[in-house]
């Protein structure tokens, strides 16, 4: 090497960049040794890092692969450098640590490997440099400082192990202070956790574009388009109008333009990926996070209904011929779901409200003023039969039913739910013929994704979960039970008629004084 080159080496080896694309050996997606190149959606993120960033991602982008070699050139290149990588599991770490660490180490050019010298210590999931830096690949970190720590499958491990959840949590993100570096990257496990917590208060700050500091977390979404390779020879595939809607309204919603090889990938994909493709190959992160949960009812169903052609939860328009009916799950938690033509072929969810701690009163109200808003017109307010008994007494001595008589919303009860169980199967089926406004029921879509099974923990695997034959009663929970009220009311004809003839003297929500 002349002095010329070797000037020029000493320059590039001072870009931390430059040698993250130069230095590094990796294993490809057709398990080849390569030297490691950024792609698209890694020089993103890159470009775009923040002291605190959280990346909601497709599947296949690298991104695991991609912090593991930032955070072993940062150790190599930067003395008493200490970085933390958490695993969702055991094996997973032990693999990451032999494959994206190691191997890639163990591969250095060797006049860079002679300048570092051996490791001291390169076992258990840790290597540790003789400049007093080191990476430690573990599913959890609690003790010591970190310069860098990046928690791989957070929201697997907040869905299938929230005890270790909590330890991360509590633990992990503990260990990284104010100006070092925590990254978080997770495919989509359902709309719960802390990760969907996480990214959903992050996005709001981005759409608010809000200036972030130290402190708040950035968000990065890696759609299935980013990824280079996910292409297909258009001749192959048949791309129907319904497909040409859906890529538009993708292209239209993040400012892009799909190629044709693009949309026939995604289209042949679709077929074989079937309910798990807004799981593994997500547009938006509202489809990100629309995949089922671990022991969820109706997950499949709902993802189903967005595929549907045309889709059934889309952009719906109001009937101002036909009454707005209510379907109640009352309580201190309180769910509604808003319906019109229940008793039609094709029964239509315009809107999804719930709120906790307040009384029959606010609720009257509440619907007097979506009346005003919408020129809505109601039909029947259908509650389970619970509404008039001595359990649900309001300050003051009046039970729901009472009070909500006093307040102009006059509530039918349904006959007693005979099995819970029998009616979330009955739901499962009647879903399919069900329509979801899309904005105005995306937080009850949220709780029919999430309503789930009891796990029984001491017989459940990570790899076979065990599950009662008995609702998870959670937050999620409320508007399931309104829901399958709904199913309920309609099989036994509550709304028979109704969509068509409704006494409106009978059923018009009115405020105390109205009249």
């Amino acid at each position: 090497m002349t002095k010329k080159e070797q000037a020029q080496l000493l320059e590039n080896l001072r870009d931390w960049r430059w040698r993250l694309n130069h230095l590094y050996k990796i294993v490809d997606e057709q398990g080849r040794e390569i030297t490691f190149k950024e792609n698209k959606a890694q020089s993103y993120v890159l470009d775009n890092i923040h002291w605190l960033s959280l990346i909601l991602k497709s599947r296949q982008h690298g991104i695991t692969t991609l912090l593991c070699l930032v955070m072993l050139d940062r150790a190599i290149f930067n003395p008493n450098t200490h970085c933390g990588f958490v695993a969702h599991g055991l094996e997973e770490a032990k693999k990451i640590f032999r494959t994206k660490i190691k191997f890639p180490f163990d591969r250095l050019p060797k006049n860079i490997s002679s300048v570092i010298g051996k490791p001291i210590k390169d076992d258990a999931g840790t290597l540790e440099l003789s400049n007093g830096s080191s990476i430690t690949v573990a599913t959890s970190l609690r003790s010591g400082s970190f310069q860098w720590v990046h928690i791989s499958e957070y929201g697997k491990i907040c869905a299938k192990y929230p005890e270790r959840a909590r330890e991360v949590r509590a633990g992990t993100m503990e260990t990284v202070h104010q100006g070092c570096y925590l990254t978080i990257e997770s495919t989509a496990e359902g709309p719960e956790g802390d990760f969907y917590e996480r990214c959903k208060e992050a996005e709001a700050l981005q759409r608010q574009g809000k200036k972030l500091g130290p402190m708040d977390y950035k968000f990065f979404f890696l759609p299935w388009y980013l990824k280079e390779s996910n292409s297909s020879d258009p001749q192959y595939v048949e791309i129907t109008p319904d497909d040409e809607k859906y890529f538009a309204k993708i292209e239209a919603e993040n400012g892009v333009t799909l190629t044709p090889e693009q949309k026939a990938w995604y289209v042949a994909k679709a077929g074989s990926a079937k309910t798990e493709m807004m799981q593994e190959h997500p547009s938006t992160s509202d489809e990100a996070f629309s995949t089922s949960v671990e022991g969820a009812y109706w997950a499949a169903e709902i993802q189903s209904l967005y595929r549907r052609k045309p889709p059934q939860i889309t952009k719906l328009i109001h009937d101002p011929s036909l009454p707005v009916h209510t379907v109640h799950d009352p309580g201190y938690h309180w769910a509604i779901w808003f319906v019109q033509d229940p008793d039609g072929v094709y029964p239509k969810f315009l809107r999804y409200i719930e709120d906790i701690g307040h009384g029959v009163e606010y609720y009257a109200e509440m619907l007097d003023r979506l009346a005003d808003e919408y020129g809505w017109r109601y039909g029947k307010h259908i509650a389970p039969v619970d509404v008039d008994n001595n359990g649900q007494r309001q300050v003051g001595g009046d039970t729901i039913f009472e009070r909500g008589q006093q307040n102009g919303l006059y509530f039918e009860q349904m006959e007693v739910v005979e099995d819970s169980n029998d009616l979330i199967q009955e739901a499962r089926v009647a879903l399919n013929t069900y329509f979801f406004d899309e904005d105005g029921c995306k937080d009850g879509i949220k709780s029919l994704t999430s309503f789930k099974r009891q796990k029984i923990k001491g017989m459940s695997t990570e790899k076979k979960p065990v599950f009662r034959e008995k609702y998870e009663h959670n937050w999620a929970s409320h508007g399931a039970t309104a829901f399958y009220h709904f199913v309920k009311a309609r099989r036994d004809g509550y709304f028979y008629g109704a969509s068509y003839d409704v006494p409106e003297q009978q059923h018009f929500v009115r405020s105390p004084g109205m009249f």
